[in-house]
This record gives C-alpha cells, structure tokens and sequence, in this order.
C-alpha cells in the first residue's frame, strides 16, 4: 500500500487502563460505532472485529447480510490492533488503520492512524479526514469508553477464572496449548467472555457474548472445544489433555458433537 500522501493522525484520551480501552474499542464496536458510517445507516445491527490475525472486519445488516469493511493484520491486546481497511473505499485500493494504546495519568491515550494513500484512493482521503469523518467517529469510541470504564467498576479486563493446558505430542517434545478463559464482562444488554488459546503459530483471541456471564462462559467453552477438534492437530492424533484419546475437556456446539472422543464423548 502506497504512502504517498499524508496520514491521517489523531490523538485522544479515554477513560479506563490500556487493556480496558482495547476492549471497549473491540468488543464494544457494535455500541459505540455511528451508524452513518456503515453501509447499512439506521439497519445497521452489528459490527464485527475477528481478533485473529487475518480476522474479518464486517458489518451486519438487518436482513443478516454481512458487508466487509477489511481485516485484523496485526494486533496485541491492550497495546495495538491494525487493520487493512477499505470501507467508504474499495477492496482493490484498501487503506491501513493502526490504532495504539499507551498508558496516560487520568487513562488511556489513543493514537490513530489511517495511512496508505495513493493515486487509487487519495481522493477519499478529505472526507476521512474532516470533522465528520474520523473525528465524530471517535468521539462516539471515547463517550463510550467513559460509560464503559464506569459501568464495570475496577479493572477486571485481564482477570483469567479459569485455565488448561493441552499438550501437543510429537515424537518426543510435548508443546503446551495454554487456553485461558477472562471474567465475563457486561456489554450493552449483553456478556462478553474473553479466551485465548496458545497454539504453536498464533495466539488466538475472541470473545463471546451472551444473555448473561454464565451464557457468555459456556459459549466460550463451546467455541474452544469445537476449535480444538477442528485443528490439525486434533486429526493428526498429536492434541491431547492428560493422555491421547481421552478428550480435552471441553463442550462442543450441536454440530461438532460427532467428532467427540474419550470422555468428551461420555459427558459432553
């Protein structure tokens, strides 16, 4: 992408600890986004960040049609996410968005950036940039940062309930798969639970929401147990808890109930 023009800079401070403000900015996009920035205006009843490296960036419209905004190319809780970005452009001239989270005296400074202009897309460039474009956009993220640093109370964004390590056997080295699970947090009407997964290549991180934490919990459970089956490792016969075939402990949606094995297959 080219940089041939100017970024687009902005700074601002939000209320709440870096890793609360990263949070508020991706789990609580839904909430704070305007809905005038969105392909759908008023019908406009989600967005979505994927927290995964090349994880989708959509919307999702009242008749269920999801409209792609970019993608997540980088990204580390509580300090920085970057993103390909081509809404209000087109996906052959897309744009990068990096925003950056650092530790401020009265909360968290943002640092925003909307780089990679060039001939194909400069000429969005001045709407982006005017007091209608990023601006309002993140006023409404720093409103909504506030609500959200008051609503939860001290700061229980990092707070793991809950944790297990599988294990990945090949020939004779064992690598750990930490998964952690966070303290459901509420979201507007809803619960979101935070969980990571350390597999070998990547860090996985997503959060699901649910009625209530408890709700929030168990699909997070059930999204990691029907990950865990669905990687290579599972089918390559390597994945195990305390020992292979057993199982791994972990629920499963509907779907995926056939793959289950050992005890999984027992209890679940």
């Amino acid at each position: 992408m080219s940089d041939r023009y100017s970024p687009i800079l902005r700074r601002l401070v939000v209320d709440g600890t870096p890793e609360r403000a990263f949070l508020a900015f991706v789990n609580g996009i839904s909430v704070w986004w305007p809905k005038g920035f969105s392909a759908n205006g008023e019908n406009l009843t989600r967005v979505t960040i994927e927290l995964t490296p090349g994880g989708r960036v959509f919307e999702t419209g009242a008749s269920g049609a999801e409209i792609s905004w970019g993608s997540v190319t980088d990204f580390e809780p509580g300090v920085r996410i970057v993103m390909a970005w081509w809404l209000g452009l087109t996906e052959a001239a897309p744009t990068v968005i990096e925003v950056v989270f650092a530790p401020a005296l009265d909360g968290t400074e943002i640092g925003f950036i909307h780089r990679g202009w060039g001939n194909q897309n400069v000429g969005q460039h001045g709407k982006f940039d005017a007091a209608e474009g990023w601006d309002r956009v993140l006023h409404a993220y720093r409103d909504y940062a506030r609500w959200h640093a008051a609503r939860v109370g001290p700061d229980t964004t990092t707070t793991i309930i809950a944790s297990r390590r599988l294990w990945i056997a090949t020939e004779a080295v064992l690598t750990p798969v930490d998964i952690r699970f966070f303290l459901p947090l509420p979201a507007d009407g809803s619960w979101g639970c935070r969980y990571e997964i350390d597999w070998p290549e990547r860090r996985r991180v997503f959060t699901m929401f649910g009625a209530d934490g408890v709700q929030a919990l168990y699909l997070a459970m059930s999204m990691v147990g029907s990950e865990v089956y669905g990687s290579d490792y599972h089918d390559d016969g390597t994945l195990m808890f305390d020992r292979p075939g057993a199982g791994y402990g972990f629920p499963v949606s509907a779907n995926d109930r056939d793959q289950l094995i050992g005890h999984d297959r027992q209890f679940f």
